[in-house]
């Protein structure tokens, strides 16, 4: 009986530790893809203000010709 106890201990003690690295391993995992779509939210962000400051205008007249007019 006082083995069977002596498992039974030494099994939880094993559970709460393979419990303990699942939930840092876990919390690093979610903290790594937060960062990587803010940095994402942060490029697109970026790449709207360098469209804002450097608008074009694509004109197509009637007989097929396209040109682009570019602020700079």
């Amino acid at each position: 009986m006082i083995t069977l106890i002596k498992y039974a201990v030494c099994f939880a003690i094993i559970f709460a530790v393979l419990l303990y690295i699942y939930g840092w391993v876990a919390e690093s995992e979610r903290e790594i893809a937060e960062e990587k779509a803010e940095e994402k939210y942060r490029r697109e962000i970026e790449n709207w203000k360098q469209t804002a400051q450097h608008p074009m205008v694509l004109i197509k007249e009637l007989d097929g010709e396209e040109f682009v007019l570019r602020r700079r």
